[in-house]
């Protein structure tokens, strides 16, 4: 096999991917809500949005995407949705203009999106295109832009898209169930409104349990870590990829950066190539031990268990249930770690995961 480069094998695994963008098109076509949900890590948002390119280009739909990582507060959240509001509106490259090139610079397409941007955003559009205020935040800001997205689903159909769900419960920045709540306000007046919803596993509850927003409606779809046999198809059924898939599980950043490795090499064993990618990882490893330190005390406890094969009950048997129960979900809402079937643990991180099955006084007979 030829030598791979990263961008190589990043082109091909999209194109080898294309029936799963082709079933969330689907789902969108037929669905006024779709929630796809999947680990961390596992290419929930490329999808998404090439399941979302065509209709965009042609204009047919308007696409409000609201991205809720490192949101910090219900402003940050509002000012987030208004300028996707008048990304919508005036299409990408028109929008570009307006937020970085001088007035007297626009074309003749810049200013008429413009002026339609306007008549949707009303008195929002300047915090839409980047002002600021301080002070404390209107009670009814997000009201606000919520009441623009509606104005723009009366002149064409709109797509509210709104992106890891999983943050601001992590984080404590807003109610993620009132937002919802809200949002579905919306949806059942103005009937040219449509939702999508992207979120790690552990996130689903907030828009689909009993008390969720969504429950029962729509459908849900599960995007999973390429499997073999997709991986398959982007190597063009390259032999050696079945151990590396054995090894990473399909998860995309590491089995990419395997494959460049071992396809540089002619020869170079598949099982050394990935310790040595570990051992080259180990400070990504202490960090994500950090990380799940800040998430709850018994974070690095977890992880480290769940890398050497264990689950989360196994791994801190000396802690009370409801502490590993909370612990565990949050480590998934993190994205550090899953659940690829019931009752079974992974680290999202194989080379993470590879890099903390060492030999420890908790876990000293790591399985290989």
């Amino acid at each position: 096999m030829e030598h791979l480069t990263l961008g190589q094998i990043a082109q091909a695994l999209d194109q080898a991917r294309t029936p799963e963008a082709a079933a969330i098109a689907s789902a969108l076509a037929d669905h006024r809500i779709v929630g796809i949900s999947g680990p961390a890590e596992s290419g929930k948002t490329t999808l998404l949005q090439r399941a979302l390119a065509p209709r965009q280009l042609d204009a047919e739909l308007a696409v409000v995407e609201i991205d809720l990582d490192g949101v910090s507060s219900l402003r940050h959240l509002t000012r987030r949705w208004l300028r996707g509001i008048a990304r919508a509106v005036a299409g990408p490259v028109a929008f570009s203009h307006m937020v970085s090139l001088d007035r007297e610079m626009w074309p003749g397409r810049t200013r008429t999106a413009d002026h339609e941007a306007r008549e949707i955003l009303r008195s929002e559009y300047d915090l839409a295109l980047g002002a600021h205020t301080r002070g404390k935040p209107a009670a009814d800001e997000l009201d606000r832009a919520l009441a623009a997205t509606a104005r723009l689903a009366r002149v064409r159909p709109t797509l509210i898209v709104i992106d890891h769900l999983e943050a601001p419960e992590l984080s404590g920045a807003f109610d993620v169930r009132a937002l919802l709540w809200s949002v579905r306000a919306v949806t059942q007046r103005e009937k040219r409104m449509s939702v999508a919803l992207a979120c790690r596993p552990g996130a689903v509850s907030l828009a689909a349990d009993e008390d969720g927003a969504f429950f029962g409606d729509g459908t849900w779809l599960t995007i999973s870590p390429p499997r073999r046999e997709t991986w398959r198809s982007a190597t063009d059924a390259w032999e050696r990829v079945d151990r590396i898939c054995e090894l990473t599980d399909g998860h995309v950043w590491s089995t990419a950066s395997l494959i460049e490795r071992v396809s540089r090499r002619e020869g170079l064993r598949v099982t050394g190539a990935f310790d040595a990618l570990a051992r080259e990882h180990a400070p990504l490893a202490a960090r994500c031990v950090q990380h799940a330190a800040t998430l709850h005390r018994l974070g690095p406890t977890l992880m480290r268990g769940i890398a050497n094969g264990l689950g989360p009950y196994q791994a801190a048997p000396d802690a009370q249930s409801r502490d590993v129960a909370a612990a565990a979900q949050r480590l998934e809402l993190a994205g550090l770690a899953y659940r690829p079937r019931r009752r079974v643990w992974r680290i999202v991180n194989p080379v993470v995961a590879r890099a903390l099955r060492e030999p420890s006084p908790d876990f000293p007979a790591g399985p290989e």
